[in-house]
Order: structure tokens, then C-alpha cells, then sequence
């Protein structure tokens, strides 16, 4: 089996690098090395993605048999952030975890049509949440907002959202693409 990993090159501060992070756990001296003792042979394939503030457009991970996976760098304060995009048979999905409000350009960016948007809120919508928070991660209203102007089709959002955040940010449950704002 052979298995794939993105992220950030040479890491970021305390953070290492993707290949550097498979490494750690699967490596010869890895913490989990010895799964291959107990398993079929796994081929790890890890890529580090240019994941600073100015690494560009998305990159192409992979494309084959009509399947493409793009990342684009996020943004989460000093810890490294990507945001993927899977692309298949005319079909779009964009994951991202929590990011702060300076990675939402580039969420717009790799998220332009796409038909599903997943998103991980951990804050409320000000002032739910203690306001040093707004600085490390981005409530679900200004989610709605970035995922409104990038077309996306229906829109996800995991995590602490409460249900009157949601409304405030015009998330609804199971919208079509033509209706949606939001989609939880």
C-alpha cells in the first residue's frame, strides 16, 4: 500500500517536516517502526508543501486516473497549516483544519467552486469566545464569508460551533448548492 503526506518544508519553529514527522513515527527508528513487523508492506510517499505566508498558488500533490489532490499553505499563527483540495471526476472537496483569519485568502483561493467545504471551527462568533482567540483561529461568520465569496457549493463546519453561532454566520442544515450559504 502506498500512502501520502503533505506539509510545510524544513517545518516551522517546533514544528518538523512533514517527511520529517512520518519519519519520527514510522521511520527505521520511528516510534511505530515496528508496525511493519505486523502488517503488509506500506510505502510512504510524504511531500512538504511550501506552507509559509508567501508559498504562492496551490500545488499539485498528485494527479492520476482523473484524481488530483492540491494543498495550499493555511495559516495558524507560528504552527504550520494546510488546506487540501481533492478533485475527481468533476467533483471538488476542500478540507481545511482550524486556521486564523490571515490563511483565508488562500482558502478562498483553492476553494473556488468547489462542491464541498470542510471546515474546523473552534470558536464562536465574537464575542462567544475569549478574544485572543479571534487572533489564532477564525469564527464561523468570517468561514460563511470566505466560503461565500469562493463559490463554494455546500459548506461544513466541524467543531465547536453552537447552534445560535451558526445561525448568526447564516449556516443552515442540508441546503443545495443554488441555496447555500452555509451547510452544517
Amino acid at each position: 500500500m502506498r500512502q501520502r503526506a503533505a506539509g510545510r518544508p524544513g517545518g516551522a519553529g517546533p514544528y518538523p517536516s512533514t517527511k520529517r514527522f512520518v519519519d519520527l513515527l514510522f521511520g527505521k527508528d520511528g516510534a511505530w517502526a515496528y508496525l511493519a513487523d505486523f502488517s503488509a508492506p506500506v510505502t510512504m510517499a510524504p511531500t512538504d508543501v511550501d506552507a509559509g505566508p508567501a508559498g504562492g498558488g496551490p500545488r499539485t500533490l498528485l494527479e492520476e486516473d482523473g484524481l488530483k489532490i492540491s494543498a495550499i499553505a493555511g495559516h495558524h499563527d507560528d504552527a504550520p497549516a494546510v488546506i487540501y483540495r481533492v478533485d475527481y471526476k468533476g467533483r471538488g472537496v476542500v478540507f481545511t483544519g482550524d486556521i486564523d483569519p490571515a490563511g483565508l485568502d488562500n482558502l478562498r483561493r483553492i476553494a473556488g467552486g468547489c462542491d464541498l467545504l470542510v471546515f474546523n471551527a473552534v470558536v464562536l462568533d465574537p464575542p462567544g469566545s475569549p478574544t485572543i482567540l479571534y487572533s489564532l483561529h477564525t469564527p464561523p461568520g468570517k468561514i460563511g464569508e470566505a466560503a461565500a465569496a469562493a463559490h463554494a457549493g455546500a459548506r461544513q463546519s466541524t467543531g465547536r460551533a453552537t447552534t445560535s453561532s451558526r445561525r448568526s454566520a447564516g449556516i443552515t442544515r442540508g441546503q443545495s448548492r443554488s441555496q447555500a450559504t452555509a451547510c452544517v
